[in-house]
């Protein structure tokens, strides 16, 4: 039988007994260790009488039939069947092979149904892939040794742990012969383990005595916040793997965030991630010299509320591996782009190198997150990895960006060639936020626009609107509410009534700062009615179009306009240097990475570009944007675009080498 279609089954009977989540879940992993138990010989026949006939499905009796006189949970569901019911588990204990021949993978796979039935996101428990699991210990096995110590501190169902078992068996095997002996030596010497709950805690602590027949539970694997209290007191450790809990700042509780803040002041502060504090505990818990392997969200080496976290990582450890799956999702069901990373718990040198695989889809098959992380462990990685060593000085706190030599020289090359950076000559400026779009966009036909006083209408752009060089027609109307008089716009204040009530609980309108009938935030409107360069905040490739045309837009764009004291630079000459692929290549060779095809085009980000000098006059450069605009739509368009990625790749005197390297890219485009 299907492992998920057995667990529906049972979970059908189970749920008539049980009042909470937790009991029903509990009750359905008893019942799943007592089947593997069964379905293996564990028991004598007398103990198997003994079960057909027992009326209280309790823990403690179970592990009774194993020989165990303790009971490892302090809190149990303990249920009393119906006949019918009786029968009914009877038969699927007794009758059906679920586990037979020892299926641990089977085991776990069923276990792992169990835990995850309505997960509260708020926990940010995720279960890591077998793959990931292997390459992690692979990639730190020289820590693992007859006489080191390895902890998981965020443990869920001891993945890690089970399979870092099996190395510390294979290699205690000659130095301690006897089987559980050594068993008993793993659970108590080398294997930690905690989480915050306590079926998780059940869930390691059950699995892992299954790796015997003969019973023994491991005292090392604890229920409790190992943040907040870390019940390690006096033990230092060679290993410290994880797969932290993916938990923003938005699902903490405040009091919670300020008690992280105390204790983790070098790594958390607002806008910082749970498993950033994990990083820390790791690095006070490892022995020097010791190693950190985490799987994590690469959210850290780009963004700009992780500069803490990359200066104490910078401060402590010495990265050996880095594998960045560069926004392939290897998590099923969830948002977060991951990594791997290997460090070792003392500060680098300036000789120190970085291997490190990033994920490259670009002229590349396109593989599934199994067959890519396979890949990583058979050796054929090469085809969907670039592969590069990366010296350890060039990461700072600013930002992680990993790039090969020959991207960096070549970045080098444009910077060095570059006299002004965007932040210099452009201020941004981000769109409006209506707060209730429905009550203030109207669609360009709407027949309600005649009623309006027409200087209140501002032609609406969205993100989707803009490609390079161009923005498409405005479909939309904005009422610029901000300029309303309600004794002379009766037509507008008309339309914006039915609204009122949602308007008004607006957190601004309650505190009497903002009239219920405003924008949420209007902005100001000189920055709209000039002419500027607009690009939208999130897109798979640079998208920058100069308006002409006083468009307003909404809060996924942003707008460029020049400084009064700018060198002599145009927004043609912008809006050519932004769309080539060179600077294409150039901005996504530290931008932030959002899934697999996506880039955050924040204007933190994209002022840090640098720019060279206009060496050609206005009237060329103005009269080359307005053929690539007049062309598109056309068989022409393409050859004009190849002009100007030619003009801009001469402007920097590229070598064919490296002109090539930026194409490379795009071919399959």
């Amino acid at each position: 039988m299907n492992v998920k279609t057995a667990m529906q089954s049972l979970q059908g009977i189970m749920e008539h007994y049980t009042q909470t989540e937790y009991d029903l879940k509990l009750n359905l992993l008893k019942f799943v260790y007592l089947k593997y138990l069964i379905d293996n010989g564990y028991f004598s026949e007398e103990h198997i009488d003994e079960i057909r006939r027992f009326q209280e499905f309790s823990l403690e009796t179970i592990l009774r039939f194993r020989g165990y006189g303790e009971n490892i949970t302090a809190k149990d569901a303990v249920l009393v069947f119906s006949k019918e019911d009786q029968l009914a588990l009877s038969h699927r204990l007794f009758l059906q092979e679920w586990f037979v021949g020892e299926d641990f993978t089977r085991l776990v796979t069923a276990v792992d149904i169990i835990t995850s039935y309505k997960v509260d996101k708020k926990r940010g428990a995720v279960y890591t892939p077998t793959n990931i699991i292997e390459l992690m210990l692979r990639l730190s096995d020289n820590q693992i040794t007859p006489s080191s110590k390895l902890v998981d501190p965020a443990c869920g169902n001891g993945a890690f742990l089970l399979h870092a078992y099996e190395r510390f068996d294979a290699k205690l095997k000659e130095t301690v012969p006897d089987s559980f002996v050594r068993h008993e030596q793993i659970l108590s010497r080398h294997l930690y383990g905690c989480d915050i709950d306590p079926l998780s805690v059940l869930c390691t602590k059950l699995l892992l005595s299954l790796k015997h027949r003969k019973v023994f539970f491991s005292p090392n694997i604890l229920c409790q916040d190992v943040l907040l209290d870390p019940p390690w007191k006096n033990e230092e450790f060679d290993l410290v793997i994880t797969n932290p809990p993916y938990v923003g700042h938005k699902l903490l509780h405040t009091e919670y965030i300020k008690l992280l803040q105390q204790k983790y002041k070098e790594v958390f502060e607002n806008k910082s991630d749970l498993s950033f504090c994990f990083v820390a505990l790791a690095q006070k818990l490892l022995k020097k010299n010791g190693t950190i392997a985490f799987f994590t969200s690469r959210y850290f080496l780009e963004a700009y509320s992780s500069a803490k976290l990359r200066a104490f990582l910078l401060k402590h450890f010495t990265f050996q591996h880095i594998i960045d799956f560069y926004g392939v999702r290897i998590l099923k069901g969830i948002g977060i782009d991951s990594l791997i990373f290997v460090a070792r718990n003392h500060p680098p040198s300036k000789k120190d190198t970085i291997e490190v695989k990033k994920a490259v889809f670009e002229n590349r098959k396109k593989a599934s997150s199994e067959k890519l992380t396979q890949s990583l462990l058979t050796g054929q990685d090469e085809l969907y990895f670039q592969q590069f060593s990366f010296p350890h000085r060039y990461l700072n706190a600013t930002s992680f960006h990993l790039i090969s030599e020959e991207e960096r020289a070549l970045v080098e090359k444009i910077e060095k060639a570059s006299f002004i950076m965007l932040s210099d000559i452009l201020e941004d400026h981000q769109g409006i936020i209506t707060g209730l779009d429905k009550a203030f966009v109207l669609a360009a036909e709407d027949e309600k626009r005649h009623e309006f006083d027409r200087k209140n209408l501002k032609p609406w752009i969205k993100n989707s609107d803009i490609r390079p060089y161009c923005i498409r027609d405005h479909r939309y109307l904005l009422l610029y509410a901000n300029d309303l008089n309600p004794a002379v716009h009766q037509a507008e204040m008309a339309h914006l009534a039915p609204y009122k009530n949602r308007l008004s609980e607006r957190r601004e309108c309650l505190r009497g700062t903002l009239p219920w009938y405003h924008l949420q935030w209007g902005r100001n409107k000189r920055h709209f009615d000039k002419q500027k360069i607009v690009f939208p905040y999130k897109a798979e490739m640079n998208a920058f179009a100069l308006d002409n045309h006083k468009l307003y837009f909404s809060a996924d764009v942003y707008g460029l306009t020049l400084k009064s004291y700018a060198y002599p630079v145009t927004y043609e000459y912008m809006c050519i240097l932004l769309n080539s692929r060179l600077y294409d290549f150039y901005y996504k060779s530290f931008a932030k990475k959002l899934g697999e095809k996506m880039y955050e085009y924040y204007p933190n980000m994209v002022l840090r570009l640098k720019v060279p000098l206009m060496k050609i006059s206005e009237e060329a450069i103005a009269g080359a944007y307005r053929q690539v605009v007049a062309s598109i739509g056309t068989k022409e368009y393409e050859e004009n675009i190849e002009n100007l990625n030619d003009f801009v790749y001469k402007l920097f005197d590229l070598t064919e080498a490296e002109k090539n390297h930026v194409e490379f890219r795009y071919k399959t485009k």
